[in-house]
Order: structure tokens, then sequence, then C-alpha cells
């Protein structure tokens, strides 16, 4: 076996240690007093810091970043862009924490799906640079193809304010044909002109673009869309597979479970048994994918449901509904049922209307409020009313 050293250098840049690790993992030392990243990372990492410190270039492993970005600014897309310029100029990979998750897929699937991981990289700072760009604070580094297909132009823009970036591309130190008259935004899918040598690029502040040579027809990006990623229908609607395709929560931190049963069933093999003991909160299972749904239709969600030792608690439905960033389109999720006494296996049927915006929806059965319960549920049907 061939053990692969990732070395955690946050801090502490330890040259001989870094010299034999395969990859390195800096960047928590942002977060502490005097040098604490918030809305803006290239404040505090200048570029010259960026390449002295997050390239490996100087000893050999390949660079990784831990952000630690503060939370209340990855709610927006904004400082995650901005850290990606860096990582992109500078080809740099990111730990996968303390920054804006969906943004950082979208950026990821791009990438991999243009294949930089078989590509060579020449940095902006180069001697002898693969493009150049004649505005200032925007820098352009790029990733090539080893057959020389083709290139992938990082674009960024250091300036607070959007600018109109000029980028001239050696397509002949990149084996390109010298006839290339279009690139192609690989995020948006914008075709770029290349015209008199040179493209003209606008660039948010502290933002990127990707812009591929030649002009191509890039795949979609699915990441964190959750319309893209949306389950069809119900998985393991009968429990059949256990629990698979559903997840357990506690609510409030109840101490009761959720397992499959294998004794009170309503049809096959198993059920879902959800017990709740005494006490506040309870327990709920939820579809683990969402599930794909139109705005403006009604929808049926349907289960057989049995109930025994009950003393007070309520057994309902919740419906979650998002839009295609996973944002909740109502200011309240739905609920139905509410069943509190004892009852051998009935059809719980909940018909609901969807609000604007909504492309998702994910179900939950729960078993909450005070006082406790058995609760078994069978047989989920999910459709849309005709």
């Amino acid at each position: 076996e061939n053990p692969i050293v990732c070395h955690h250098t946050s801090c502490w840049l330890a040259i001989p240690c870094i010299s034999f690790s395969h990859m390195m993992l800096d960047g928590e030392q942002y977060h502490d007093p005097g040098q604490k990243v918030e809305a803006h990372f290239l404040d505090v990492v200048p570029l010259d810091k960026w390449r002295a410190e997050h390239t490996g270039r100087q000893w050999g492993p390949a660079p990784f970043l831990l952000p630690d970005i503060p939370p209340q600014y990855c709610v927006d897309e904004a400082a995650t862009r901005e850290l990606l310029m860096l990582t992109n100029l500078h080809d740099t990979g990111l730990f996968p924490a303390g920054n804006n998750m969906r943004v950082v897929m979208r950026n990821y699937q791009a990438r991999r799906l243009f294949g930089i991981a078989e590509c060579e990289f020449r940095g902006y700072w180069a001697a002898e640079p693969w493009a150049r760009c004649e505005t200032p604070e925007c820098y352009v580094s790029v990733y090539r193809k080893p057959d020389r297909s083709r290139a992938l132009l990082v674009i960024g823009n250091a300036a607070l304010e959007e600018t109109a970036a000029t980028v001239r591309p050696n397509l002949e130190a990149l084996g390109l044909p010298t006839n290339t008259d279009a690139g192609v935004d690989i995020e948006t899918g914008e075709r770029v002109a290349l015209a008199a040598g040179a493209l003209r690029v606008t660039v948010r502040g502290r933002d990127f673009r990707l812009i591929a040579l030649p002009y191509y027809k890039p795949p979609p990006i699915t990441a964190g869309d959750y319309a893209a990623m949306a389950a069809k229908q119900v998985p393991n609607p009968g429990f059949e597979e256990g629990l698979d395709g559903w997840q357990v929560l506690a609510v409030e931190g109840n101490k009761g479970t959720v397992e499959a049963d294998a004794t009170e069933k309503r049809s096959g093999t198993y059920s879902c048994h959800l017990r709740k003991v005494e006490g506040p909160g309870g327990m709920m299972v939820q579809t683990e994918d969402v599930l794909g749904a139109e705005a403006g239709n009604k929808y049926r969600v349907n289960c057989w449901v049995k109930i025994a030792n009950a003393t007070g608690a309520k057994a309902y439905w919740m419906i979650s509904m998002m839009d295609s960033q996973g944002r909740s389109t109502a200011q309240n999720n739905l609920f139905y049922g509410f069943l509190t006494e004892n009852q051998d296996w009935k059809e719980l049927p909940f018909e609901f209307e969807l609000p604007p915006g909504t492309v998702v929806i994910r179900l939950h059965f729960l078993v909450a409020f005070e006082g406790a319960a058995d609760v078994w549920i069978d047989d989920v049907t999910f459709g849309k009313v005709e």
C-alpha cells in the first residue's frame, strides 16, 4: 500500500515536514484575532501572501485551504466566490467547511467536467504566461489539457467594483487553433467572443469567470440544484429495505426510536415504527431525497398508520417546500393529521397546493408533543392530483 501523507500546516509552515508530504492543509489561522477573515478573504490574504503560503509549489505537496469564513457570510454567495477566485487563480484545493457549500459544489463540478485533474496549470505570475490580462487588478491563470485541445482561463477581479477585463490568450503557446473566435463560460454556457486576439469579459468585484477555449457546449452544472437532483418517487415506500432512503431525527432531543419492524406491518415484510417516549420533542422520519414538484399544482401524500400506547403524543405529516437552491418557499411548512388516539391501520391522506417558486418538497412524518406513543407507518405514496 502507498499511504498519502496530509500535513495540517495551519499557523505552522514547517518546511522539513512539508517536504515529504503529499498534501498540505492550511488556513485555520484566519479565525484568529489580528488576521480574522470576515466578508473579504483578500483583505487578509493578499495575492503575494497567497502565492508564498498557499500554493505549495516551493515544496511540492498539493495545497488545500481550510477557509473558516464566519457563518453569517456563508449565507450569500459573495464571500465564498471571492475565496474561489483565489483558489482557482492559484490551483489550490478547498476543504469542505466554512463556506457556502452550494457555490463550492457547483464550482467543483464545473472544473471536474472540464477535466482540470488531467491539465497542466500555469499561474498569472509565470514568466511566460499562457494568457495576459491588460486590466489593472485583474489576473488570468490557465489550465491546459495535455493534448492541447482546450484551455480553461480563470479570470479573477481583485477590485471591489465590477470590471470589464481585457484578456489576451496566447493561442500559439497554448497549441490552440489560431482561428479560434470564441470561448464559453463553463458556469453559465455564455458564448464569449475572441476578437482581435482579445476576450473582453465583465467580472463582478472580487469574483471570477471560467472561460474555456475554443467554444463548445459545456454540460450543465447540476450540483446544488435541488430540481436537478430530485427523486421522481418516494424511495423505499413500504420500508422493505429497512430505512434505506429515509433519515431519522430526534426532535428536541427526545430519546425515542425509529426502526424497521417485521412484527407490525400493513403489507410486505416491514413497516416503520416510531416510538416516542414521555417528555417534550418527538421522533421524525423524512425522505432522504427531495421529491420533484411543480408550484401551483395539487399533490397528495398518503400512508397507512397504526397507533398504540398513546398518552397524548400526536402523529402527523409535515411537508417542507423549497426552490432550486434549497430555500424555503413558504413562511411555514405544511402540517396535517395530529392523530392522538390508538387506532388500527388507517390511511392518512393529505392534499395540498404548492406556493410559487417551489420545485421540490420533502416528506416528514412525526410523532411529537407531550406524551408518548408507538406509531407504525407503511406504504407511503406521493403524486400529483389530476
